[in-house]
């Protein structure tokens, strides 16, 4: 029984919150009251935690089970009713135009309670011809057997950068990316380009909980490059 208690504790142990303090309960944030939802249910998952003995170990289980389920209809809902919400996002007019509003699109809450995946809709395009810093000998193809060339892509990624009501960045990650022309030796975003999206991925987490607003920036130091090979 021993080892089962034991067993049992350590594979629902969990990591301690970074602040004991916790955060505001306000639900004004761009995720509502979603990160206040996750930091309660890991502020009461480790309360029963800690509570295990080998006389209630069952009894908690149970409840941290009831907790889970209870947390993940709430986080749900609070996901779907988020679904189409247009953000408050600003940009460097010279380097992209928002040609249709960014919107949140729900997608899933993680199985361990620790966020809720979202997607964005709308249309970023560039505002003007930009051309990526890329060296020219990263954008030559390789010549193959056969006298075929492989053909690079050249893709330039664009962040979004969500800030608390102060300006200070709570996260970043990429949202997309241009895909640029390339002739060889220089690698163009044409104007009118739009932000391929589809690779947008945003866990809302307990670190959202003071986020307002939102940017999106262009770093063109740090282009990609891809090579496949011609059909």
């Amino acid at each position: 029984m021993k080892n089962l208690f034991l067993s049992l504790t350590a594979g629902i142990s969990i990591v301690a919150l970074s602040s004991c303090g916790g955060s505001s309960s306000s639900s004004d944030g761009m995720f509502g009251s979603i990160p206040q939802t996750i930091e309660k249910y890991d502020q009461e998952k480790q309360a029963l935690t800690a509570g295990l003995s080998e006389s209630n170990y069952k009894k908690n289980l149970a409840k941290i089970e009831e907790l889970k389920t209870e947390t993940e209809s709430k986080l749900e809902k609070d996901g779907e009713a988020l679904n189409g919400k247009e953000l408050s996002v600003s940009v460097d007019e010279n380097v992209l135009k928002i040609e249709t509003p960014l919107t949140l699109v729900y997608k899933n809450v993680f199985s361990n309670m620790s966020a809720v995946e979202f997607g964005l809709d709308g249309k970023i395009v560039a505002a003007k011809d930009l051309k990526m810093e890329i060296n020219p000998s990263d954008l030559k193809g390789r010549e193959m057997f056969g006298g075929k060339t492989t053909v690079v892509t050249a893709k330039q990624p664009v962040q979004i950068e969500f800030l608390d009501s102060e300006g200070n960045v709570v996260d970043a990650r990429t949202i997309g990316n241009f895909i640029a022309d390339n002739n060889g030796e220089e690698a163009i975003i044409k104007a009118g380009t739009a932000v391929d999206l589809s690779i947008c991925s945003i866990p809302v987490n307990t670190k959202f909980a003071n986020v307002s607003s939102a940017r999106l920036t262009v770093d063109f130091t740090k282009g990609l490059t891809s090579e496949t090979m011609p059909e």
